[in-house]
């Protein structure tokens, strides 16, 4: 999937930021090809044909314990989840809370972080959609 000029343009001010988001989006289009990105005006969603996560600037700037530089990636559990880069779970209804998670550099998203995002994908598309 060609990069959008779009995506780039989202990052005209945080340029740093883009490499980490190179290498979510190469994760993310695996986990769902054919997959629907689409850039909004404060983030980006990756959608099959749901969104099942988004890519964004920090939502808090200075905030104690969080690296300089880093991306947010939002996406959505059934329960709050625990991993040393969720920063937030928050609570939507019964059974669906988003859960907030830093990245700070290229390939920071683990296996088990990876796991969550792909909950989220079947989630929120649980006939499989673009799967």
């Amino acid at each position: 999937m060609d990069l959008a000029f779009a995506e780039l343009d989202f990052f005209r001010d945080g340029q740093d930021k883009l490499p980490i988001y190179l290498a979510l989006r190469a994760d993310f289009t695996a986990l769902a090809p054919g997959c629907e990105v689409r850039v909004h005006k404060t983030s980006i969603s990756f959608s099959a044909p749901r969104p099942f996560v988004y890519v964004g600037f920090p939502f808090r700037k200075n905030y104690k314990g969080w690296p300089d530089r880093h991306l947010v990636i939002s996406f959505n559990a059934d329960g709050p989840r625990e991993h040393p880069q969720v920063v937030q779970s928050t609570f939507i209804r019964n059974k669906l809370y988003t859960i907030h998670a830093v990245v700070p550099y290229p390939g920071e998203l683990d296996p088990e972080l990876l796991g969550m995002v792909r909950f989220s994908l079947h989630y929120r598309n649980p006939s499989g959609g673009k799967t």
